[in-house]
C-alpha cells in the first residue's frame, strides 16, 4: 500500500523490521513441510510440479522482456512517446495501446503485462541494453527515467575512420617473417627541395623470402622509388643482413602529399603510408605556437552585458517631512521597527520622466528663467499671495 516507502534510501526502520518478518521463519516453515510431505510420500510430485511451474515462469519472463524490448525499441524513434511513458500509468496505457497495434499487424504479445515489462527491462544491464539497441531505464516510485544517452549509434564518418584504420592496419602488418621499417618525413619540405629515407627490410622467419618489386600505388610526382629491384627479385634468408629501399620526396606544390608504396614479395605483399608536408620553413617556424594550448580556467558565458540606466532624478525632502506612516513612530522608537533604516536617510520626491527629459534638453531652464522674470515683475503680487499655484 506504501510502494513509496520501499524506493527511500536508507530504508526506514520498521520497513527493515517488515521485511525481516517475512523470510525468518521460512527455513522451519521448510523443513516442516518437507518432513511432512516425506511422511506422505509426496515430495517427488511436489519437485516435479515446481520445475514445471519454475519452466512456466521462466518462459513468460522471456516473453515479457520481449516484448519490452521491442516497446522500448519504439521508444527510440518517438519523443511524444517518451513524454508519456515518465510515468507508470502512462506507460501502462501506452503499452496495452501497442499491445492493441502489434496483435492487429498480427503479431500477438499474449502472456506479458506491462509491469512485467518494465522490470525485466529494469533488469538489464547497460551493454545488453545497447546490443539490444533501447535505452536503460530505473524505476523508482511512480517516476520512471530512460536514460537515451547510453546507446549512441555511430555516425557514418565515424565508421568509415574505424573502417579505414582497420583496412591500413591489415596493409601495414608484417607477414612471414617479413619486418619492414616505417616512413616518416617529420620536417616541413620546401618546394623543389629532395628529402631521402630508407626502408630496411628484415628476414625473422625460418624461410627464405624473395623481394620482387617495389612500386607506389599512386602515381604522384612527389615521392620516387630510387632502388632499383633487378628483374629475378632480391632474396631475403634468414639470419643475413636487411635490405634498405631509398625513398626520395620532391614536391612541387605546398600542400600535404600522401602515397601509399607496396613491397610485393612472392605470395603477399606489405604496405607503408608516405605523407609529406610541402611549405616555406620559415613561415611555418614564425607560425608556430610558443607555447602548449591550454583551455581556460574561467568559464565563459554568452549572456549580453546588461545596460545600465541613469539614476533617475529626485529632490531630497528632510526627516520631518517623513510619510504619514512613519511620523507615528518615534525616532527613538523606530530602532527596532521596520522603517528604522529610513530614519538617518534623506527621502526623496520622484520627478516623472517628462520633466526628467525637459530637464536633461535644458528646456526647463529657460522656462524657469522666463519665470523668474514675470516674479521679479510681479513682486508685490506674490507677496500679497504669499505663494505661487
Amino acid at each position: 500500500r506504501t510502494p513509496h516507502l520501499w524506493a527511500a534510501r536508507p530504508l526506514p526502520d520498521f520497513v527493515v523490521h517488515y521485511a525481516l518478518q517475512d523470510v525468518q521463519f521460512l527455513p522451519a516453515l521448510y523443513d516442516a513441510m518437507r518432513e511432512e510431505a516425506e511422511q506422505e510420500g509426496t515430495l517427488g510430485l511436489i519437485y516435479e510440479r515446481s520445475m514445471g511451474k519454475e519452466a512456466n515462469r521462466k518462459f513468460a519472463d522471456r516473453r515479457a522482456l520481449d516484448a519490452g524490448i521491442a516497446f522500448a525499441q519504439l521508444l527510440m524513434t518517438d519523443q511524444l512517446l517518451r513524454r508519456r511513458c515518465r510515468q507508470r500509468v502512462g506507460f501502462s496505457a501506452e503499452f496495452v495501446r501497442w499491445k492493441h497495434t502489434e496483435a492487429s499487424s498480427g503479431r500477438e504479445r499474449v502472456g506479458c503485462s506491462a509491469s512485467s515489462a518494465l522490470f525485466n527491462l529494469s533488469r538489464l544491464s547497460d551493454e545488453e541494453c545497447v546490443r539490444c539497441e533501447i535505452p536503460s531505464v530505473k524505476v523508482f516510485g511512480r517516476k520512471i527515467f530512460w536514460n537515451f544517452a547510453v546507446h549512441k549509434p555511430p555516425s557514418q564518418l565515424r565508421l568509415a575512420v574505424e573502417r579505414l584504420k582497420t583496412e591500413r592496419e591489415i596493409v601495414e602488418a608484417n607477414k612471414c617473417g617479413i619486418e619492414v621499417s616505417a616512413v616518416q618525413f617529420d620536417a616541413t619540405v620546401a618546394p623543389n627541395s629532395t628529402e631521402l629515407r630508407e626502408i630496411f627490410i628484415h628476414n625473422t622467419g625460418k624461410k627464405a623470402q624473395r623481394l620482387v618489386a617495389v612500386r607506389l600505388v599512386q602515381d604522384s610526382s612527389a615521392f620516387m622509388v630510387q632502388t632499383v629491384v633487378p628483374s629475378g627479385g632480391i632474396e631475403l634468408r634468414p639470419g643475413e643482413s636487411g635490405v634498405a629501399i631509398a625513398i626520395g620526396a620532391r614536391p612541387q606544390m605546398l600542400g600535404i602529399h600522401r602515397n601509399w608504396i607496396s613491397l610485393c614479395f612472392a605470395g603477399f605483399s606489405i604496405g607503408r603510408f608516405l605523407v609529406l608536408r610541402c611549405g616555406d620553413p620559415d613561415v611555418v617556424q614564425q607560425l608556430r605556437p610558443s607555447s602548449e594550448f591550454r583551455w581556460p580556467s574561467q568559464s565563459y558565458t554568452s549572456k549580453r552585458p546588461q545596460k545600465t540606466r541613469p539614476k533617475p532624478l529626485g529632490v531630497q525632502r528632510p526627516i520631518s517631512e517623513a510619510p504619514r506612516g512613519n511620523r507615528r513612530h518615534a525616532p527613538h522608537q523606530q530602532a527596532n521597527s521596520r522603517g528604522a533604516r529610513n530614519v538617518n536617510q534623506m527621502q526623496y520626491y520622484n520627478i516623472p520622466r517628462l520633466l526628467q527629459k525637459r530637464i536633461y534638453s535644458n528646456e526647463i531652464e529657460e522656462k524657469l528663467e522666463d519665470g523668474l522674470a514675470v516674479l521679479q515683475a510681479n513682486k508685490a503680487h506674490v507677496t500679497k499671495h504669499k505663494y505661487v499655484q
